[in-house]
């Protein structure tokens, strides 16, 4: 094995949905109950080096597989999740805002399916910063601003392809017990692209923004307790993905699943969870009838698990003890701030940090350790 091999084995493959269809459908909290209707979901794996995947349990093992549903695949457009927990309306007001919420349904109101993965040797799953989610019109601004674009909106001179900026997946990691896998009680990853889209309506006319800074919220609607529906926040949430298979490194992100060749022979399952999520800011019936693409790629690197917790506390408002081996977040692990780059820094009374030992060559990024200021 070469050394370039022995220290990290960097392997990914794609996982494309050709023009996943969303149509006749108006994704909004303030539009009456509808149905979204697809064509056949066809997915296409194109794998490198050492990883390989299965859609069938393991029997077989391929760089190169398609999933296929029928023809009368349907779910409900209005739902709102965290990768494990799915709601939608069960009730409306007159002007279609949601009332009361019920469970909602996987291969109905929501994608599922699962990837086995295995490779040789030991080593952690990542989606790539390669990965995409596109509008099916194209991402240019020529092919999604104006009057010609495909699929145009009713509402104003884009194109309806823009719902893609409300789509989320999110992956689940499975642990074997009896023979039997158990998704765990949290999403490893819930990935939410394209940021930088906001449609904003005035009435009945909008305006779409491909370059916008505003922040997204990012919360779904806790509707586990039936009187008491809030924004929550999702853990292991990203926008933007920074795994890479270029420069070898996760650079922070979430790993998906970790697999260790002593343990079911290297093999892991992955529950992936595809929606469009209802209360996302661009979940409007501007985007009625839009198509979008995605493209998952997913790199692996051979490097150690670190478990450690970092032994920092609250100083006033700085981080006691924050040196040049750790980082921190102040956006619930979204982005991360090395050491290097702000080597003492400050916040303001009710901040919520998360601070962990950043990854090294050698090591993964650590658990993380939660400040409140």
């Amino acid at each position: 094995m070469t050394k370039e091999k022995k220290n990290i084995i960097a392997v990914a493959f794609r996982l494309l949905v050709i023009i996943a269809s969303i149509a006749l459908a108006s994704y909004a909290w303030l539009n009456r109950n509808q149905k979204v209707s697809t064509e056949d979901l066809v997915l296409r794996t194109n794998s490198y080096s050492n990883l390989l995947i299965s859609l069938d349990e393991g029997k077989n093992w391929s760089d190169e597989l398609s999933l296929d549903f029928t023809n009368d695949y349907s779910f409900d457009y209005e739902i709102t999740g965290d990768g494990i927990n799915f709601y939608k309306a069960a009730s409306k007001r007159d002007d279609g805002t949601p009332v009361t919420f019920k469970k909602a349904t996987a291969n109905k109101d929501y994608l599922e399916f699962d990837i086995w993965f295995k490779a040789s040797g030991n080593v952690g799953v990542f989606l790539e910063n390669e990965s995409y989610i596109i509008p099916t019109a194209g991402s240019s601004e020529d092919k999604l601003l104006g009057s010609e674009v495909a699929r145009v909106s009713s509402m104003g001179d884009f194109s309806r392809d823009l719902i893609a900026s409300s789509v989320r997946v999110a992956f689940i990691d499975n642990v074997k017990n009896n023979n039997l896998y158990v998704p765990n009680s949290y999403a490893s990853l819930v990935w939410a692209p394209n940021k930088n889209y906001e449609i904003e309506c005035v009435k009945d006319r909008c305006s779409a923004n491909l370059n916008s800074q505003n922040k997204q919220s990012y919360e779904y609607i806790d509707a586990s307790e039936s009187s008491v529906y809030k924004p929550t926040n999702i853990e292991n949430l990203k926008d933007e993905l920074k795994a890479s298979n270029k420069i070898q490194s996760a650079v922070g992100d979430p790993m998906l699943t970790y697999l260790d060749s002593k343990i079911d022979n290297g093999i892991k399952k992955v529950t992936v969870r595809i929606w469009i999520e209802g209360n996302d800011r661009d979940n409007v019936s501007a985007l009625i009838g839009g198509m979008f693409s995605i493209n998952l790629s997913f790199t692996a690197f051979s490097k150690q698990i670190n478990n450690n917790i970092p032994k920092v506390s609250v100083l006033n408002n700085t981080i006691n003890g924050f040196d040049e081996t750790m980082e921190y977040s102040k956006d619930l692990g979204l982005s991360w701030i090395t050491y290097e780059n702000d080597n003492n820094p400050s916040f303001e009374t009710s901040d919520v940090v998360y601070v962990r030992e950043s990854e090294t060559y050698s090591t993964f990024a650590s658990k993380y350790k939660i400040l409140t200021f």
